[in-house]
């Protein structure tokens, strides 16, 4: 079994730890898999486990990640095994519509749970 380490929220959503999972299965048409060389756990990561957008215990936290393409499900015809990535902590999730999102503050966009969750 591949292991791979991640930050969470720990379970009292007092705080955070680092913990040991199973390598996650490719799963989706359009999605790529992507082995996280660096990832920035920031400001956002600890709003999120301090239970500002909600409890979320055992949320895995970080973002703005770079790695290496290990797979690319069926439809993804942009990116190919060994690409090197970038990955942005938004993709979709923010509305794009309301005041925040319309004035460069789209952190702050009531939507934004959609991509966390």
């Amino acid at each position: 079994m591949i292991k791979m380490r991640a930050v969470v929220v720990n379970q009292a959503s007092t705080g955070i730890e680092v913990v040991d999972y199973e390598k996650p299965a490719l799963v989706a048409h359009g999605q790529a898999l992507v082995k996280v060389e660096y990832c920035g756990v920031w400001h956002t990561d600890l709003h999120v486990a301090h239970g500002d957008f909600g409890q979320v215990p055992g949320r895995i936290l970080g973002h703005e990640g770079i790695g290496i393409v290990e797979e690319v499900g069926e439809g993804v015809k942009t990116l190919k095994k060994g690409d090197r990535v970038s990955i942005a902590w938004f993709f979709e999730g923010w509305c794009g519509y309301c005041e925040y999102c319309t004035t460069g503050r789209e952190t702050l966009c009531r939507s934004v749970k959609k991509c966390w969750l």
